[in-house]
C-alpha cells in the first residue's frame, strides 16, 4: 500500500515538490526556483490539508491527485487500526 501511495503522490510532481512521503502524511513544497529552495506549502493527511502558507491556493489540477492521496492514506490508516 505504501508503494501505491508513493505512485499516486508522484503525480503531484507536475505541480509541486514532495519533501517526504510517510504512511500518515505527504509533505508538499513549492517547486524550487534557481535562486530559491522552495517553501513548505502544506501537508496532506487522510482527512484534511494542513497549510503552512495561508496565501497559497492549491492548483486546481492537483486537487484530484490530493483526493487520491487522501484515499490511499485512509486505506493505510484503516489497515493499521485493525
Amino acid at each position: 500500500m505504501y508503494e501505491e501511495l508513493v505512485d499516486v503522490s508522484n503525480n503531484l510532481l507536475l505541480y509541486y515538490d514532495i519533501d517526504k512521503i510517510k504512511p500518515y502524511s505527504v509533505y508538499v513544497w513549492s517547486k524550487e526556483k534557481s535562486d530559491d529552495i522552495g517553501e513548505n506549502l502544506f501537508d496532506i493527511i487522510s482527512d484534511r490539508v494542513i497549510f503552512y502558507n495561508d496565501r497559497h491556493i492549491i492548483i486546481k489540477d492537483a486537487i484530484p491527485i490530493i483526493e487520491k492521496i487522501q484515499y490511499k492514506l485512509k486505506e493505510i490508516e484503516n489497515l493499521c487500526n485493525k
